[in-house]
């Protein structure tokens, strides 16, 4: 049956939920991927970088010390309740598809280092913020289960680097980051926004329509 929130009559059934939850934490999922691709970027290319004199070894050094995905993952967490997990995430998927694409047309050391940055900073926001997303559009069952799995595509994407890594220079390397960027920024769109968010705005309507866009017909309001 419809629910009416508000002077608004809304039926969302179970398979648009079930999408709409596919696509929400696919965008988390793909986080924690490139976290894995970017932490272990440095590693499998060295050799190439240093052997067509990109790097030295010091550059090399500070190259692969400037994630600074720690770092980011604290500040962004701090402006969270203010600006909602969705838009940092969005923002910061924005400054991780600038960071590869510097990576893939540099020439020089700087762009490099740059670019590395900014990576990090994407993926520190992907850290910080997707157990906090997750609550908001997971029931209390889904949230252990995802929450226990979460840093599993890490480890694939770890893994799945080096092996490309023998057949693949360092730029197709970024190719491949860039395009995991624009999954991740495409399944952010179609995700709802964080209802506990919108309740700390005001929002409290808007809040209920995408609980129930989350958790379809039958969901229980008062819950």
């Amino acid at each position: 049956q419809p629910v009416i929130v508000g002077e608004k009559k809304i039926n969302y059934p179970k398979f648009r939920s079930y999408a709409i939850q596919f696509f929400s934490l696919n965008s988390l999922c793909l986080g924690y991927i490139m976290y894995g691709w970017v932490i272990s970027f440095t590693s499998p290319i060295e050799a190439e970088v240093l052997r067509i004199g990109l790097f030295n070894t010091f550059t090399f050094s500070l190259f692969s010390s400037l994630s600074l995905f720690g770092f980011s993952s604290f500040i962004t967490s701090l402006f969270a309740k203010e600006w909602s997990c969705k838009f940092i995430l969005m923002i910061c998927t924005l400054f991780g598809g600038v960071g590869w694409m510097l990576i893939i047309i540099s020439h020089d050391v700087s762009s490099m280092i740059v670019g590395r940055i900014l990576t990090g900073i994407h993926v520190g926001s992907c850290l910080g913020l997707s157990m906090s997303y997750m609550g908001d559009i997971c029931n209390e069952k889904q949230h252990k289960f995802y929450g226990a799995l979460i840093l599993f595509p890490s480890a694939v994407a770890l893994v799945l680097l080096y092996i490309l890594a023998d057949y693949f220079s360092y730029k197709w390397l970024a190719v491949f980051g860039m395009a995991g960027i624009v999954l991740q920024a495409t399944s952010l769109l179609l995700s709802p926004q964080s209802p506990a968010w919108l309740v700390y705005m005001g929002l409290n309507r808007q809040a209920k329509e995408v609980m129930l866009q989350i958790h379809g017909e039958g969901f229980d309001m008062d819950e």
